[in-house]
């Protein structure tokens, strides 16, 4: 009996994640559908979003604007997954995260964004977060690119999300300023007292 009841458990397990795993493309968009509304629906979750990402990541270009879609509303497990995504679109192609950006309102760029910031729930690390500010500031210092205003949007919100990083590193860079200042003061202490003794000694003599 107890057999049949752990045989019949895993015919139900299998089941389930047949159910919940997308069988194809369009599938799996028509899934992806049911995480822009709230509540969720049609079976929506963090899966159907990473067998997107995987055929992204595989070359299909067009899947980022429904990936983008699902951002709006996503949270939970589906946000950390999307927002990891987001920012590696915008670290190793910004014009063609930006270029999805560019029509959306912006409300919708700077949130966006910030998911892209802020990727898993960690953000973005010392190296990514660098090459992402420098390069949202090339284009945004560009006064005739057409993406120049949605990058200067985009900085400005991935640099929110990454707010205590760089908050952390100007402190750090301040205080490594302040080391070689406080070791310049005691030499010229070092140095006025050792004067004012030979001023003395040979006065004495």
């Amino acid at each position: 009996m107890r057999i049949l009841l752990l045989l019949l458990f895993l015919f139900l397990l299998v089941v389930n994640l047949f159910a919940q795993t997308p069988v194809d493309r369009s599938a799996a968009l028509r899934t992806l559908k049911g995480c822009e509304t709230r509540p969720v629906t049609l079976g929506c979750n963090e899966d159907t979003a990473g067998y997107l990402i995987g055929l992204y990541d595989r070359g299909d270009q067009s899947l980022l604007l429904p990936l983008l879609d699902a951002g709006l509303h996503s949270d939970g497990a589906l946000t950390e997954i999307l927002g990891d995504f987001y920012s590696h679109v915008l670290s190793k192609k910004p014009r063609t995260f930006l270029s999805a950006l560019r029509s959306r309102p912006q409300t919708q760029q700077r949130h966006l964004c910030w998911m892209a910031g802020h990727t898993d729930g960690s953000g973005m690390g010392t190296e990514m977060l660098r090459r992402v500010q420098h390069s949202l500031r090339v284009i945004s210092s560009r006064p005739n690119d057409s993406l120049s205003t949605v990058a200067r949007i985009c900085l400005t919100n991935v640099n929110r999300a990454n707010a205590k990083r760089l908050a952390s590193a100007r402190r750090h860079a301040m205080s490594e300023r302040r080391v070689p200042e406080k070791l310049d003061t005691v030499d010229s202490r070092a140095n006025l007292t050792s004067h004012t003794k030979c001023q003395r000694q040979s006065t004495s003599s």
